[in-house]
C-alpha cells in the first residue's frame, strides 16, 4: 500500500514540473538572445568592466561580468548602489521589460578580473520594476 500511495503521489507531482509551451517558447527565446549576445565576447563595457558572455539556466538570462579588482572592492563596500544602478537599467529598457513581463529572470553576474572571486550577483523579475516608469 505505501508503494502504491508514493506511486500515485509522484504521478500528481510530476505534470507539474513539465514546461507550458509559453515557458518553453521563453527558454528558447532566452537561448537566442544568449547566443547573439555572446558574439564578440568578451568585449570591454568600460575600463573597469569586460562582458563575458550570457548563459542560460531555465527561465533566467545571466550575464557574466568580469570586474578590476579596484572596481570590485568599490562594488562590494556599495552592494544598494549597485543594485540600484543596475535596477535602473534593466527596468528603463524596454526589451528587459519585455523579457521580465514573460516570466524571465535577468541576473547579473560580476567576478574579479583575476581571480575570478565572486563580487556581486543581482537577479531582476517583472515585479522589480513594477513601480518604476521608462525614463525615471
Amino acid at each position: 500500500m505505501p508503494v502504491l500511495l508514493m506511486v500515485l503521489l509522484l504521478a500528481a507531482w510530476l505534470p507539474a514540473l513539465a514546461a507550458t509551451p509559453a515557458e518553453e517558447r521563453l527558454i528558447r527565446d532566452l537561448q537566442r538572445i544568449a547566443r547573439d549576445s555572446n558574439q564578440g565576447t568578451p568585449r570591454a563595457i568600460s575600463p573597469d568592466i569586460t562582458d563575458q558572455g550570457f548563459t542560460v539556466d531555465g527561465r533566467t538570462l545571466i550575464n557574466h561580468l568580469s570586474v578590476r579588482p579596484a572596481h570590485a572592492e568599490q562594488m562590494r563596500r556599495n552592494p544598494a548602489a549597485v543594485r540600484r544602478q543596475l535596477a535602473t537599467s534593466v527596468c528603463t529598457n524596454a526589451n528587459f521589460r519585455l523579457l521580465l513581463s514573460h516570466g524571465a529572470v535577468l541576473r547579473y553576474q560580476f567576478s574579479e578580473d583575476s581571480s575570478n572571486w565572486p563580487v556581486a550577483s543581482e537577479s531582476f523579475m517583472a515585479e522589480d520594476c513594477a513601480d518604476r516608469q521608462e525614463g525615471r
